[in-house]
């Protein structure tokens, strides 16, 4: 079942992955056989390392840190990749360690920026219109034959 997940899994105790499935190495573009030499921290984005161990240590310590995050990773061809993550607290070879799993979001966060740029160009568009119309406005009423006249005084 761990093998053929569609998310990647893995063990990670004493600061090391100690178990990954097939589908992990894909997503983080590494060989099996890698897993002796692997520090998490090299996998994991350099801004998003102090976080996610943070979590990670809080989890293993049982201090009540969130389960799920969201960091960036890097792959080993040097492409940077969103993924979602899910951490739970087990045993194993006795000791306390952490089961993950983690499910590549990269293509949503892309959709969810070209959102985010597309509302921000939007309301550039939107200001940019407003003005041009009031300015439009203040030109039709300084040339209209009623801007002349002469007003009458009030009583």
């Amino acid at each position: 079942v761990v093998e053929n997940s569609p998310t990647g899994i893995f063990i990670y105790r004493n600061g090391r992955l100690v178990f990954a499935n097939q589908r992990f190495y894909q997503m983080v573009g590494r060989a099996q056989g890698d897993l002796v030499h692997m520090d998490v921290a090299d996998i994991i984005h350099p801004a998003d390392w102090p976080m996610v161990s943070e979590m990670w240590r809080r989890r293993l310590a049982g201090t009540g840190a969130s389960q799920d995050y969201e960091c960036r990773i890097l792959h080993a061809g040097g492409e940077v990749r969103w993924i979602s993550g899910r951490t739970a607290l087990i045993r194993y070879a006795g000791e306390p360690a952490l089961l993950g799993n983690i499910q590549d979001i990269t293509e949503r966060h892309k959709a969810e920026q070209a959102l985010r740029d597309s509302r921000e160009t939007l309301h550039r568009l939107s200001t940019r219109l407003m003005s041009a119309q009031e300015s439009e406005r203040k030109r039709v009423a300084a040339r209209s034959p009623m801007s002349n006249w002469p007003r009458r005084p009030r009583s």
